[in-house]
């Protein structure tokens, strides 16, 4: 083949004025390369798309994982310590219920109340600061001290002294407590676990 034939079939094909834009061939080229290159490019970014869903999945699968330990591990400790979350539900609501419950631990135990300051009379009303004070013998202070952790469970002791008397005359102990109240978590917390 000689490139005077190669030219003389080109100028046929093209027609009879040999115009490039009327001619159903270079058309149907064209339309075919650029449905092609459409076609690789969509095909290419769905395998994008595929690797961004692994990488998605990979993450949501973690996630999964580890809320499944927070979750094993919140029921584990909801199972070790439910004395302690009986208590914690049983916790005074109020400044005012503590010392309702602390005034008749001392009249049970036979101690003497020298102080209980509620700190209700600031600007600040959820000032969370209370003072008790009370006298009595080492043993009835002990018992009133181990029911106190039951009273206190939602709160927080931040001092405890035990000091002896200044006079040789009196044989009591006093005991001070300087704690920090916390309203215990409501029902609803234990009901959703």
């Amino acid at each position: 083949m000689d490139i005077n034939e190669i030219g003389g079939k080109l100028s046929s094909l093209l027609g009879d004025n040999a115009s490039l834009f009327t001619s159903k061939l270079f058309i149907y080229s064209v339309v075919t390369i650029i449905t092609s290159i459409v076609l690789i490019v969509l095909i290419t970014g769905r395998l994008g798309n595929q690797d961004l869903y692994d990488t998605q999945q990979t993450r949501l699968d973690d996630s999964n994982l580890q809320l499944e330990t927070v979750k094993a591990t919140i029921t584990k400790l909801m199972t070790t310590n439910v004395g302690y979350f009986k208590q914690l539900s049983l916790a005074p609501k109020s400044k005012s219920e503590i010392a309702a419950n602390v005034t008749s631990m001392i009249g049970r135990y036979g101690l003497i109340l020298s102080n209980i300051d509620l700190k209700n009379d600031t600007q600040d009303a959820i000032n969370p600061e209370m003072i008790i004070e009370v006298k009595g013998r080492f043993h009835n202070l002990i018992r009133f001290g181990a029911e106190m952790n039951k009273v206190l469970s939602a709160s927080k002791v931040e001092q405890l002294m035990i000091s002896s008397p200044k006079s040789d005359e009196s044989n009591k102990l006093t005991m001070r407590l300087r704690l920090m109240f916390a309203k215990p978590p409501t029902e609803e917390f234990y009901l959703s676990q």
